[in-house]
């Protein structure tokens, strides 16, 4: 009876051993597939943008309001266009960016380098995503082109015909012919920025006929 119960206690300590250990090893495999499983909280988190757009000046003539809800958006990586939206009202509350480095660009869709009632505004910004945080962007969008508005006085009126001409260009083959229904209707020309503006009159005298040209 005494070697039988010694051969237990052996069979005892040999199966104590053997479980410990696979419980020792089952918990390490647990304990590695959860840490490999497992990333960073700030990696678990989006990464992006929140955009806010600001068009710095104001245009109170009808035809040449804008509205930023109109305003294009383009994000580029590096000189590749990575994201872009037709309008801005079509942005989300927050667009979701892989991590690094963009520029942002908003504006109106017009580009042509002269043309009536055509404001330009344009904004860009240089932006940096971190990886987990949303990152708040207020990019503001300036006018890029030059406004012409013109007038005449009452004198000009009495000594003019009404079909005179006023002919605008910025050197650069972007011409305008203001006429006097522009001038009433207060429309405005715009054009592409250059070193300096021609203006022309052309108009016939009401009590000669006689051409003025200036």
């Amino acid at each position: 009876g005494y070697i039988q119960e010694k051969k237990s206690i052996r069979y005892m300590k040999r199966f104590l051993i053997i479980t410990a250990a696979l419980m020792a090893t089952l918990l390490c495999s647990c304990q590695k597939v959860s840490v490999e499983n497992s990333l960073p909280e700030e990696e678990q988190k989006a990464s992006g943008v929140s955009l806010s757009l600001i068009q710095e000046g104001e245009f109170t003539k009808a035809q040449d309001v804008v509205d930023v809800k109109d305003f294009y958006v383009k994000i580029f990586k590096g000189e590749e266009l990575y994201k872009s939206y037709a309008k801005y009202s079509q942005v989300p509350t927050t667009i979701e960016i892989a991590p690094g480095t963009y520029r942002m660009e908003a504006g109106t869709q017009g580009q042509a380098k002269a043309a009536f009632s055509q404001p330009i505004f344009l904004g860009t910004t240089d932006v940096t995503v971190l990886p987990g945080s949303i990152i708040p962007v207020n990019l503001v969008c300036v006018l890029t082109n030059v406004k012409v508005t013109m007038n005449y006085t009452a004198e000009f009126r009495e000594a003019v015909n009404d079909n005179f001409e006023v002919a605008v260009s910025n050197g650069i083959d972007a011409n305008l012919v203001f006429r006097k229904s522009h001038i009433d209707n207060g429309i405005s020309g715009y054009f592409t920025v250059t070193p300096e503006l021609t203006i022309t009159l052309q108009a016939y005298r009401r009590d000669n006929g006689k051409e003025i040209t200036h």
